[in-house]
């Protein structure tokens, strides 16, 4: 099964156009987004040892309510961004 994959970065915003083309040409589209897990707050840079300021997380959805969960997740780390920088 020939498939095509994309991932954003800490939100969900490319997948809705990118989920048409590849379904209409018979190929099985992957949504994904990665997160940046710090161990403290994302403003630490502080570091225990070498790549111990924070971590990659990579989140595939497998169905529609994947992505919801995924909507969610990416909606409330920005929101939680939004409301650190006020």
């Amino acid at each position: 099964m020939p498939a095509v994959a994309i991932t954003d970065t800490g939100t969900c915003t490319g997948p809705v156009d990118f989920y048409q083309q590849p379904t209409q040409a018979g190929i099985k589209p992957i949504i994904a987004a990665s997160f940046r897990l710090a161990r403290k707050s994302r403003f630490d840079k502080t570091s225990e040892g070498p790549g111990e300021t924070a971590r990659t997380l990579i989140v595939l959805v497998k169905n529609l309510q994947g992505y919801r969960n995924l909507v969610k997740l990416t909606s409330t780390g920005f929101s939680r961004i939004l409301l650190q920088a006020a």
